[in-house]
């Protein structure tokens, strides 16, 4: 690839045609359990880490797992699965970003790409204890899965939120990207990458939570990279497979939730 991943970073923003740099590194109000939005989180526009916090030099999995990571467990309370509807018809949604309610057009995700969410899912459901179930009902759906087209926008590919009532999340996939449109299997990395800020992973540069891997850059030649992590911005050196997480985020996502019994 040569083109970064990266995340839509506020669809609000985006409305207003103000795109500044300081802006769009604002992370939206994220999802600290599944049900339930609390407030934003700032990463460091700067590069440089925060007072006091150390990166660590090498990939560990305390440094993906988000200070949310714990609310979301105890939210669910001992239940084991998440059921998510894969959206297969065109409907408006209204969600609430940075404060804001913003209309889009949830359009209906490819075939092939809920197929490959589901065998990613099936994969996943082998490793840790929370079961990824499908579910058909928008009414019983934790995650609704959704394409977006906004083609304004091309250089990112997707954000997670929720709906209105923030009882529900939503993940929406810039299908109009150049990465999803210019890379062939882009979706699994995209759908693994926010399916992680969903169970509790995050960004290896975020140091809000005091704790960072390799750097707190993003893209530069000292960040972590997307073969040490699909959590990362900067892609693999070695162009590596993306197919699926790496040892480090598979062993952050069984420190959150354990492993599949």
């Amino acid at each position: 690839m040569s083109s970064p991943l990266t995340d839509i970073y506020a669809l609000a923003i985006i409305r207003k045609g103000t795109t500044k740099d300081s802006e769009c590194m604002k992370h939206l109000p994220f999802a600290a359990t599944f049900f339930t939005l609390i407030g934003a989180f700032a990463l460091n526009p700067s590069g440089a880490s925060a007072k006091g916090t150390r990166c660590s030099p090498n990939p560990t999995p305390e440094a993906l797992i988000s200070s949310w990571a714990a609310k979301t467990v105890a939210h669910m309370k001992g239940r084991t699965n998440v059921r998510v509807l894969m959206n297969q018809t065109k409907q408006d949604i209204r969600v609430p970003i940075h404060g804001e309610d913003v209309d889009l057009t949830a359009l209906p995700l490819k075939k092939k790409d809920i197929e490959t969410a589901e065998k990613l899912a099936s994969r996943l459901n082998k490793i840790i204890s929370i079961d990824l179930v499908a579910e058909s009902s928008a009414e019983k759906a934790d995650l609704f899965v959704t394409a977006v087209c906004e083609p304004e926008h091309k250089s990112d590919y997707g954000i997670v939120t929720s709906d209105k009532s923030g009882k529900k999340l939503i993940m929406l996939i810039n299908t109009c990207s150049d990465v999803y449109r210019n890379y062939k299997g882009s979706f699994g990395p995209i759908f693994l990458h926010e399916l992680g800020h969903v169970l509790g992973l995050e960004h290896p540069f975020d140091d809000s939570d005091g704790d960072c891997m390799i750097s707190t850059e993003r893209f530069s030649a000292k960040s972590a990279h997307m073969g040490q992590t699909l959590m990362a911005y900067r892609e693999d050196p070695n162009d590596g497979p993306l197919d699926f997480y790496t040892a480090t985020d598979i062993q952050a996502l069984l420190k959150i939730w354990g492993p599949n019994r």
